[in-house]
């Protein structure tokens, strides 16, 4: 899933937390700058999960463009949202509706 300058991963593991890692390559920047990077993810990871409490719980691969160190908190926390509500989507399936005989 995609959203802004954030993609995610999702494979479904049983456990009571998510499992999160990160997709951070060395033509990212130096240490210093994918080290913030990791952080500035991991923060909105954490407060989008709490906003969201239909996401599932599993194992999820972050990745990020370099926009993800300039653009405000507010913005990042909002795609990794949207991207946790399409992961929610894709596991929970399409909905089934019975049609009336």
């Amino acid at each position: 899933m995609r959203s802004g300058p954030v993609r995610v991963s999702y494979v479904s593991v049983l456990g009571a937390q998510p499992q999160l890692a990160f997709a951070i390559g060395r033509r990212f920047g130096n240490a210093v700058t994918r080290n913030r990077a990791r952080r500035r993810l991991q923060a909105a990871f954490h407060s989008a999960w709490e906003a969201s409490p239909g996401a599932p719980t599993g194992a999820y691969l972050m990745m990020a463009d370099r926009a993800v160190l300039t653009v405000p908190f507010s913005g990042l926390e909002q795609a990794v949202r949207s991207c946790l509500a399409k992961v929610e989507e894709r596991v929970a399936g399409p909905v089934h509706r019975e049609t009336a005989p």
